[in-house]
């Protein structure tokens, strides 16, 4: 028997979800509580997951990958499990795997700039040069920045993911816009003096 801090009763210990992080290996709160809290945060919860899951992309991932390797049974009997208790679902999304190519090509070419974005914010997380202590309104600005590059520019930053002796942060003041043949003389490479990159110059960071 265990005592709930939120509803103070005392309850079995199989009404305890796991949590590793505990002495006893059990929530503190039983689970109709913990039931009643989620019901009733759910908007905020969803939001802190999506946020921290992007802020540990690259961890998370990683423990997933380690995971799988220590238990494949595990994982083997689970995806069979799901698949026979989602027999519907699962037949419906191959019937519309081709709508769905379909859309997604076409969202793809309506929202290019806001995808560029993305995969900008994936490569700088799998550099581990997005800084933990960014705004919500410094990643809305550099999302901007992609979304508004002019046509026929292309989104550099300043001072590269990737340097060879220096390598800057995904950042909105490290972002320019540079044409697609400056872009790649630039390479990865940083700026001049005067806050610009010296075409001319061959010096490396």
């Amino acid at each position: 028997m265990k005592t709930c801090t939120k509803c103070k009763q005392l309850v079995s210990k199989d009404r305890f979800t796991k949590c590793k992080r505990n002495k006893d290996r059990l929530n503190y709160w039983c689970r109709d509580c913990c039931k009643v809290y989620v019901q009733n945060n759910i908007i905020r919860i969803k939001k802190y997951r999506k946020e921290n899951y992007q802020a540990n992309i690259v961890q998370k991932r990683e423990y997933g990958r380690k995971y799988y390797q220590i238990h494949p049974d595990q994982m083997r009997r689970y995806r069979l499990q799901y698949n026979l208790d989602n027999v519907e679902p699962i037949k419906m999304q191959r019937r519309n795997s081709k709508k769905r190519k379909v859309y997604m090509l076409r969202y793809s070419q309506e929202n290019r700039p806001k995808l560029n974005a993305w995969a900008a914010k994936r490569r700088a997380a799998l550099l581990q040069r997005t800084p933990r202590w960014l705004t919500p309104e410094q990643l809305q600005q550099i999302e901007n920045f992609y979304i508004n590059c002019p046509k026929g520019m292309t989104v550099d930053h300043i001072i590269p993911l990737q340097g060879e002796y220096v390598s800057g942060l995904h950042h909105p003041d490290n972002l320019q816009y540079l044409s697609p043949k400056e872009n790649s003389i630039k390479g990865h490479r940083c700026l001049g003096i005067d806050g610009r990159f010296d075409f001319e110059v061959e010096n490396k960071c």
